[in-house]
């Protein structure tokens, strides 16, 4: 399953290019390295996740910083160690749940990768592995994704404050997701494609799951609305 997975993302992205005019530049064996890199990182991924399938195992393995999206909560690593920078399978930067889905347990979605400072996140799959980053701003003394007026952490002085991007960053979906398992598409529309629910009952649950988080961390924890997308 997982191979046929990324055999589509191969030919979405081949169309892509061959619409810029790109696609001659990609050999063959080219193409077909890039495949399987992609399809090693979702199993690498995927085997990794299945130790923090609850919740409660990823409060506990340090992922303690929570920004909220739209319809899935973001549990970012919060801890000293710097092996959760960059594409590492075996401690991803942070995790994705959708939260308090009616009669359900939290749902682990996927990974999310997240690049060290200014580096640039490695295009192993090529065009299959999409990295992505977000334009920052200072406003009312908080640094905030300009596109969506996403409040991040911290604190900044508009005074002396120059935008900058954020780090890149990295999606590796666990379960079927709109765009395909390196898709930076996080809206309430593709979260209600992904549970099989209607776009009402993710963002009434969006709310519920947040002071859920709170209860199972039983510690205080950050929030923010922070919908991936592309670089903006």
């Amino acid at each position: 399953m997982i191979e046929n997975v990324v055999i589509v993302e191969a030919v979405r992205s081949a169309v892509g290019r061959a619409h810029k005019g790109t696609l001659a530049q990609t050999r063959p064996d080219e193409l077909a390295g890039q495949v399987i890199a992609a399809g090693n990182l979702i199993k690498a991924t995927d085997a990794t996740l299945a130790r923090y399938k609850n919740v409660q195992a990823a409060f506990a393995g340090g992922y303690t910083y929570v920004l909220k999206t739209n319809g899935e909560e973001h549990l970012l690593y919060n801890g000293p160690s710097p092996a959760y920078a960059g594409l590492n399978p075996q401690h991803p930067s942070s995790l994705v749940y959708a939260i308090n889905v009616p009669q359900h347990a939290p749902i682990l979605l996927g990974a999310m990768y997240i690049e060290n400072g200014s580096t640039s996140g490695p295009q192993i799959g090529g065009g299959l592995t999409r990295w992505h980053s977000h334009l920052t701003v200072c406003q009312d003394y908080k640094p905030t994704i300009a596109a969506f007026r996403v409040q991040l952490r911290g604190t900044c002085n508009p005074a002396t404050w120059h935008d900058q991007y954020t780090s890149q960053m990295l999606h590796v979906w666990v379960v079927p997701y709109p765009g395909g398992v390196f898709s930076d598409d996080l809206s309430e529309a593709a979260t209600a494609e992904v549970l099989g629910c209607s776009v009402g009952t993710v963002k009434s649950a969006t709310s519920r799951g947040l002071a859920r988080l709170r209860e199972l961390s039983n510690s205080p924890l950050n929030t923010a609305t922070h919908p991936e997308g592309t670089r903006q």
